[in-house]
Order: C-alpha cells, then sequence, then structure tokens
C-alpha cells in the first residue's frame, strides 16, 4: 500500500506540468523582475513576477529549479522550448542572472523576453516593445549592461506615477489599493495574453495587436503610444541618488529599503 501511495503521489505532482524538453539546444527565455521574498510578494514593483506566475499557471509550468541565482521553470510553448526565470536578486541586481542564462540556453539576447513595472505608464496600461533605453528602471538599467546594451523584447506593466509630492521609491515598494485590484487583474491576463501572441507571433504582431489602451472599464482603442489620441505621460526620473538609496540596505535593517 505505502508503495503505490508512493506511485501515486508521484503521478500526482506531474499532472499539469509541461511536456518534457530538451533545452540543450536554443529555447526561447521569458524573465519577470521583481524582488524576492514574501515580503515583496504584493508589491507594485513585483508585476513582473505576478505576470510570469499567471502564464505559468496558465500552462503547467513549474518554478522548480534554481540556477544562474533565479528561479526556473522549464516546459513548452507551441511546441517550442521555453525557459521562464524570475531573478532572485534584488531588482538592481537583475542582470548578472539574465545573462547567465541567456548564455545558457537562447541563441542571443533576441531569444529574450522582460516583463516589468513602469512608472510611466498609467495603471492598467500595457505596452509591447521590441527595443528601447531601461527608462529609469533599475533593473532594466542592470540587464541592459549586463547584456552590452544588445537590445531584446520587453513588455511593460504601467503602475502610474504617485500623487503630487510622494516619493516614487515608496510608490513602487507599495501593495495595489483594493480598489486597484481589478485594473491590476485585467491587466495581468492581457499581459499573458500579449505574451502567448509574441510567443506564437513575434514582437511586431504583439505590438499592433496590444499597444492600446485596455485598461479595465474601457474599449480598446487603436491609438498607440506617441501618437495622437494616446499621448504619452510626462517621462519623470528618480534621482540617481534616490534610486541608489533604494537600492542599497540601511544600517536600520528596514527591509523595504533594499529592493529597486
Amino acid at each position: 500500500m505505502c508503495a503505490f501511495r508512493r506511485v501515486r503521489d508521484s503521478l500526482r505532482g506531474l499532472v499539469g506540468r509541461p511536456a518534457p524538453v530538451d533545452v540543450s539546444g536554443p529555447a526561447r527565455v521569458v524573465v519577470g523582475l521583481g524582488n524576492p521574498g514574501p515580503q515583496y510578494a504584493r508589491h507594485r514593483h513585483n508585476l513582473g513576477f505576478m505576470a510570469l506566475d499567471r502564464f505559468a499557471e496558465r500552462h503547467g509550468f513549474r518554478f522548480d529549479r534554481r540556477e544562474a541565482n533565479a528561479l526556473v521553470a522549464v516546459g513548452s510553448y507551441e511546441g517550442e522550448p521555453l525557459v521562464l526565470a524570475k531573478p532572485q536578486t534584488f531588482m538592481n541586481l537583475s542582470g548578472g542572472p539574465v545573462r547567465a542564462l541567456v548564455r545558457r540556453y537562447a541563441r542571443g539576447p533576441d531569444d529574450l523576453v522582460v516583463i516589468y513595472d513602469d512608472l510611466d505608464l498609467p495603471l492598467g496600461r500595457l505596452r509591447v516593445r521590441k527595443d528601447g533605453s531601461h527608462g529609469g528602471h533599475n533593473g532594466m538599467r542592470d540587464i541592459l549592461g549586463a547584456l552590452g546594451g544588445a537590445q531584446f523584447p520587453r513588455l511593460r506593466l504601467g503602475i502610474g506615477r504617485p500623487p503630487s509630492g510622494e516619493d516614487p521609491v515608496e510608490h513602487v515598494l507599495r501593495p495595489f489599493t483594493p480598489d486597484e485590484r481589478p485594473v491590476v487583474e485585467a491587466m495581468l491576463d492581457d499581459t499573458v495574453a500579449a505574451l502567448e501572441h509574441l510567443l506564437r507571433e513575434g514582437t511586431d504582431s504583439a505590438m499592433n495587436v496590444f499597444n492600446r489602451d485596455r485598461r479595465a472599464g474601457g474599449s480598446p482603442s487603436p491609438a498607440k503610444e506617441g501618437t495622437a489620441g494616446s499621448p504619452r505621460p510626462p517621462t519623470i526620473r528618480l534621482r540617481p541618488s534616490a534610486a541608489v538609496a533604494a537600492e542599497r540596505p540601511r544600517s536600520s535593517g528596514d527591509p523595504d529599503r533594499t529592493a529597486e
């Protein structure tokens, strides 16, 4: 009976998992950005982790490996090998794990997709980009530096700017309010759909379909970022001193100040 139970339990562990995949050859690598640890799990800055978790749950991936200082799930999507990764460094040190995973699994940065939060997009707004700068995001800054400036597709998830007078660093290290959660849930579903489309049809096609106002409660608009009818919010960057202060632990041991 004990042997039967062990076999039964092992088989249950396989239910819902993607078919085994040979990842000795090239694979797409999708990275969600965030800060490790349960104290950060619901923060705005962890939207990349949230979106990747939702994709993984929907497609039966499990983060059951730890490689290159990242939690990794390996499987396939639409018959192609796919690697999902959540770096376990703090946000400003994301570049090392991403570089190592790209070298291990991908042909190059073109096979990489990064998902992350963006202050310069309104809450609920999703943008697919094939290239660009770090836009003041410290995780993206570190990844671009680690990859020597090489470009790769990315999904930007809007969290919006804080109210006037509120520190942007404190804003990203807060959870969403109950009123914001429905918008966030809809954005996460859109992000999964956009990632699925990008992996099947390519970045340009995903940009054409998803670069529009898909915020909860409104009809999708064909207007694109930077065009009339959908102006991009003014870009406000964190002062370097503020960003660095948010990235380093304080002597007081306040964990939330290690995170950006």
